[in-house]
Parts: C-alpha cells; structure tokens; sequence
C-alpha cells in the first residue's frame, strides 16, 4: 500500500543527502526539512539506513519504469540510446556522486542494490540497442556485439565505483564525452547522419 508520507519524507529529504551526503545530514536535518518532529520520522523510518534504503529503492525503481518504456517510446536505436542517457543522468542527479561515495563506505547493502542494476537492467538494455541499431541500419553491421556490449557495461562499472568526490559537472562531462566515443564507434553512415540530425534539432 503506498505511504504519502513516508514518500513525502523521501521527497525531501534525498535533496539534503545529495548536495551534503549521508553522513553529514543528520535525522534531525530530515525531520527539520520535512516540517516535522523526529518522533514522527521515526514512525516511519526506524533509522538513516532504513530511509536511504526507501530512497535508493524508489529511485531504482523509477529509473527501472523508465528503461522499460524507452524502446517503444523512441523512434529508432539512436533515438532510444540518447533516451537512455537522459535517464541515467537524471538518475545520477537524484543519487549524486556524494550519495554513492558514502553508500560505498557506509551503506554496502544499499549500495549493491545500485550496483545491481548494470547486470539486470543495463546489459540487456544496451544488448537489444545494439541488435536494434544493426537491423535498422543505423549501426555499422561488422562491429563486435560482444565487445561494444562490454565496454558499455564497463563504463557504467567505473561510474558507479567511483570513489572520489565527483561535482555534478564532472559526472556529465564524463558522461557526454564518453557517449560520443561510444556513440561514434557504433554509428554507420546513414546512423552518423541521423544523428548529427538529432543533435542539431536539440541544440
């Protein structure tokens, strides 16, 4: 049964864990944002873990809604991987670099539940791009599925792994610039043409 206030809570408080991270807000830094009493958070929340576990579980899940609509919403494979990208910065502006550093130090558990997502979610996603792409002629037809697939995944790895302290700038330049490098190595011709198109109608 959905729970308005444990999601409004959620709402509020996920701003404050990712401009200043985990460890630095406080249960009473929530409950002050939220307009409420700590008694009443913790009504709903029996601690800090038992919230980032609701959060990081929501926004995996909406990040999950998305990816499973992409396909049918975008109208050929380039279309659908800049769709992706989309989502996965969103998702990343949601559970910012501070969250997923002190996850990784702090809350392993949660932490795996984000890691989780490149093998469920992102390889076989990138896995029908890529034979999309090829059938529609937008990709080159003697790439490497297995290779283009890997390096995919292998980013997304590294990304999520990351230990330093990424500002939300650096995490989309990072994003941006390898995008066009995997981008570019998957496009033919007509693929390239269409998405400089695409590019040009965005910017």
């Amino acid at each position: 049964m959905f729970n308005s206030k444990k999601q409004l809570i959620s709402n509020n408080s996920l701003p404050l864990f990712s401009n200043y991270g985990v460890q630095v807000v406080s249960m009473d830094d929530v409950a002050n944002r939220c307009g409420i009493s700590k008694k009443t958070l913790y009504k709903e929340f029996d601690s800090k873990e038992d919230l980032l576990n609701f959060i990081i579980e929501n926004e995996i899940k909406q990040c999950e809604i998305q990816l499973s609509k992409v396909h049918d919403s975008s109208e050929d494979a380039i279309k659908e991987i800049l769709n992706f990208l989309d989502i996965m910065r969103d998702f990343f502006k949601a559970v910012s670099p501070l969250i997923m550093r002190d996850l990784m130090k702090y809350y392993i558990i949660i932490y795996s539940k984000v890691l989780n997502i490149i093998p469920t979610k992102l390889r076989p996603y990138i896995n029908k791009n890529i034979k999309r792409g090829i059938k529609e002629g937008l990709y080159k037809e003697d790439i490497s599925n297995e290779e283009f697939e890997d390096a995919f995944v292998g980013f997304w790895e590294m990304i999520f792994n990351q230990t330093e302290i990424y500002t939300q700038l650096k995490y989309k330049q990072t994003l941006k610039f390898f995008f066009n490098l995997y981008i570019y190595g998957l496009l033919s011709t007509r693929g390239l043409v269409k998405f400089e198109d695409f590019k040009n109608r965005k910017g």
